[in-house]
C-alpha cells in the first residue's frame, strides 16, 4: 500500500459469549442484597451488592449459564470498585470436572472484566 484507507469495522460477541447480569439472567440470590446504580464500572443499567457487616447472614449469588455449545470458556466478573466493597469476595466455581474457590479484592481494579478462570475448563451444554 502506498496510500491511507479508511477502515469501518463492526464488533459484536462471539456467539458463544455468554454475559450473565443481575437482571432476568437465571441468577438467584440468598441473603441480603440490595440494587445500586450510581457507582461507575458496572456492566448494565444497575448492580447487586451485600454488605459485608450484615450479622449472622451470609449473601449468596449463583448463576447457571446456559451452555449452548460444548467447549472451553473464561470465565470473568466485573465490578464497580470502592473503598466500601470487600477487599476479599469468594467466588466459586463449578465445572464438569473441577471445583475452584478464589477472592477478589473488589477496592481496586473495577470497572473492567478481570478473569477468574482461564480456557481450560470444558463447559458442556445443560450445566
Amino acid at each position: 500500500m502506498t496510500s491511507n484507507i479508511t477502515l469501518t469495522a463492526s464488533f459484536a460477541p462471539s456467539p458463544n459469549d455468554i454475559i450473565m447480569d443481575n437482571c432476568g439472567c437465571g441468577g438467584s440470590f440468598s441473603g441480603s442484597w440490595s440494587t445500586g446504580s450510581s457507582a461507575a464500572g458496572r456492566y448494565g443499567p444497575d448492580y447487586r451488592f451485600a454488605s459485608t457487616i450484615v450479622s449472622g447472614s451470609a449473601s449468596t449469588a449463583t448463576y447457571r449459564p446456559a451452555i449452548t455449545v460444548a467447549g472451553y470458556y473464561s470465565i470473568y466478573v466485573m465490578y464497580p470498585q470502592g473503598g466500601n466493597r470487600a477487599y476479599s469476595t469468594p467466588f466459586a466455581i463449578q465445572t464438569d470436572d473441577t471445583y475452584i474457590e478464589l477472592a477478589i479484592n473488589q477496592q481496586a481494579n473495577g470497572g473492567t472484566w478481570r478473569p477468574l478462570v482461564s480456557q481450560n475448563r470444558a463447559l458442556e451444554p445443560g450445566q
